[in-house]
C-alpha cells in the first residue's frame, strides 16, 4: 500500500521514478516502503511497475524475506544497476538524502532531482489500518515492561541496573529499543534526556523513558515515580501535570492546529516547561506532526502521536508521557497507570 501510495505521488508531479539511498547512514524511508533494514541498500520505485531493491550479496536472502525484488549489487556496480530505471526526472528526499549520495545521483545520471520531502512526510503522518494494528502491539509489550519494571524494582542499585533490565526483556520480546532508555532518578530526573549513569539510585522523582521497536514500528513511553516520600508540593505538581495531560488529551481534535495544544500546555506550565508538547511516531520514535511552539503541522485522523507534558527545575523533573492514536477523538494506546507510584 505505501508504494502504491507514493506511484501515486510520482504520477501527479509527473516524475519518472524515485530513488532512495542507504549506505552508513540510516534512510527510515527504505523502511516505511519496504520494510527492508540493510546497511548498504538502493530501493528504486517507477512512477509505473515494479519496485526493486539492491544490496550487498549476503543481504539478499534476508530481504527476499520482506520484498521479493531484491537484487545483490556492489558499490562498484551499483550505478549500472540502477540505469535502466532512471529517467528525465528522479524523485528524491532531501531530508534524508546525504551529500556523498547527492552527488553519486549527479555523478552518475543525467536526470533532474526533485525533492518529495514534504509529500513523504504527508504519507507517514497518516498511518494505514495495518501501520496501527502493530502500533497498538508494541504499545502493549510497552505497557507489559513497565509492569515487569516495578515487580523487579528493589533489585536495582543503578539507573543502569533499571535500563538494563527493560532492554533486555525487550529482547526477550522480539523487540529492540526505539530510542537509547532513559531512567533519571533524584536531581537527573530534571534533565530531560539524561542518560543512565552507575551512580547509586537517587531518592525522589525517577522518570522513566522508554520505548520499543516492534515489527519495525515504535512506542514511546514515560512515567514518572517517587523513590521515598514526596513533600506536599511534589505531590501536588506531580497531580498538575497530569491533569494538564488528561485534558489536553481529551480536547484532541481532527483539524485543530497542534501548535494550539503545545500553548495550552505552556500557559499552565510555564517556564519549567521547557520540552516539546509531542511528536510523531512510527518507523522513527520522532516523526511529523510535532507538536512545540513553531509546529505548522494540523491533527488528522489516523495520526500516531505523543503527548508529554512536564516540568524541568534543577532539583527534580516530572513527565508523563502517553502515545494517541487520533479519530475523531483521542484513544490512549500506553495505558499504564498514572497514579504517582511511591517506592
Amino acid at each position: 500500500m505505501h508504494l502504491t501510495r507514493l506511484q501515486e505521488v510520482l504520477q501527479r508531479r509527473k516524475l519518472d521514478a524515485a530513488v532512495f539511498l542507504q549506505s552508513s547512514h540510516d534512510d527510515p524511508n527504505i523502511r516505511y516502503l519496504i520494510g527492508i533494514d540493510t546497511e548498504f541498500c538502493a530501493l528504486v520505485i517507477p512512477a509505473r511497475g515494479a519496485a526493486h531493491v539492491f544490496t550487498a550479496g549476503f543481504e539478499v536472502p534476508r530481504a527476499r524475506k520482506v520484498f521479493r525484488s531484491a537484487h545483490a549489487t556492489t558499490q562498484a556496480s551499483l550505478s549500472k544497476d540502477l540505469q535502466p530505471y532512471i529517467g528525465k526526472r528522479t524523485a528524491v528526499c532531501f531530508d534524508t538524502l546525504t551529500v556523498s549520495s547527492h552527488a553519486f545521483l549527479k555523478k552518475h545520471f543525467k536526470t533532474t532531482l526533485t525533492d518529495i520531502s514534504s509529500e513523504l512526510r504527508s504519507l507517514r503522518m497518516i498511518k494505514t489500518n495495518e501501520e496501527i494494528r502493530v502500533i497498538r502491539a508494541a504499545c502493549r509489550i510497552t505497557d507489559e515492561l513497565f509492569t515487569l519494571l516495578l515487580r523487579a524494582w528493589k533489585t536495582f542499585r543503578t539507573e543502569v541496573d533499571a535500563a538494563l533490565f527493560l532492554e533486555s526483556e525487550m529482547r526477550r520480546r522480539g523487540c529492540e529499543p526505539s530510542f537509547p532508555t532513559i531512567i533519571a532518578s533524584g536531581k537527573n530526573s530534571g534533565i530531560p534526556h539524561h542518560h543512565p549513569t552507575t551512580q547509586r539510585l537517587r531518592k525522589g522523582f525517577c522518570v522513566i523513558d522508554f520505548g520499543v521497536r516492534y515489527k519495525g514500528y515504535c512506542s514511546d513511553m514515560t512515567r514518572t515515580i517517587y523513590l521515598g516520600t514526596p513533600s506536599k508540593a511534589e505531590a501536588h505538581m506531580y497531580e498538575h501535570v497530569a491533569m494538564i495531560q488528561k485534558e489536553i488529551i481529551h480536547s484532541l481534535r481532527p483539524g485543530k492546529p497542534a501548535r494550539q495544544y503545545y500553548e495550552r500546555a505552556h500557559g499552565a506550565l510555564g517556564k519549567a516547561f521547557t520540552h516539546g508538547l509531542g511528536h510523531g511516531i512510527g518507523v522513527q520514535v520522532h516523526e511529523a506532526p510535532n507538536i512545540n511552539g513553531t509546529s505548522k503541522d494540523v491533527f488528522q485522523e489516523k495520526m500516531v502521536f505523543t503527548i508529554e507534558p512536564g516540568v524541568y527545575t534543577p532539583q527534580y523533573g516530572i513527565r508523563i508521557e502517553d502515545d494517541i492514536l487520533l479519530m475523531a477523538k483521542a484513544e490512549e494506546l500506553t495505558r499504564s497507570s498514572k497514579r504517582l507510584i511511591r517506592l
